[in-house]
């Protein structure tokens, strides 16, 4: 960024383009599971006691009986309807199986495919993407903004996102 800027800096009749760049492969998961993290802590604080303080609920969310609570809680709230979720099964004769960490389990592959990314959110974040590298080159290389150009790209495919930066 700092070498565009100092291009631009020194020719003043220069403007650039930046791309709303988004990978689906890459960020779709990033967002599902931002979605889901977002959902399961907003359950976290509405399963917790009456006049729990955000805080509290979320120390109560990082237990293993905490987190089945809001994920109980969360699926009522997503499928309508109480989780009944299987006994767990013994592996060995003898062996006890945590109740709450079989619960999580089962509760978790129920709800996680509920969250994915719309495409509107990917757009969104393309969006985000390039208007952060507008901020940085209007604040750090003190670029006039009606020199810079948010354009839409077809998405990104591949290992990584790439955001090629065009000056005209």
């Amino acid at each position: 960024i700092e070498r565009l800027a100092k291009a631009l800096v020194e020719r003043p009749a220069l403007a650039m383009e930046i791309p709303m760049a988004q990978n689906p492969e890459l960020d779709a998961p990033a967002l599902a599971e931002a979605a889901y993290g977002a959902a399961l802590n907003a359950a976290a604080l509405k399963a917790a006691p009456k006049g729990t303080k955000p805080e509290a609920a979320v120390a109560l969310f990082a237990t293993d009986r905490g987190r089945r609570k809001a994920l109980e809680y969360l699926y009522r709230q997503e499928i309508g309807q109480k989780p009944v979720a299987p006994k767990p099964e013994l592996v060995k004769p003898g062996e006890t199986v945590d109740p709450d960490k079989a619960a999580i389990g089962w509760l978790e592959a129920r709800l996680r495919p509920r969250y994915k990314a719309s495409d509107i959110a990917l757009q969104r974040l393309g969006a985000a993407r390039a208007r952060a590298v507008e901020a940085a080159m209007v604040k750090a290389a003190g670029i006039d903004p009606k020199r810079l150009f948010v354009i839409t790209a077809p998405p990104e495919t591949g290992s990584q996102v790439e955001m090629n930066l065009q000056l005209r």
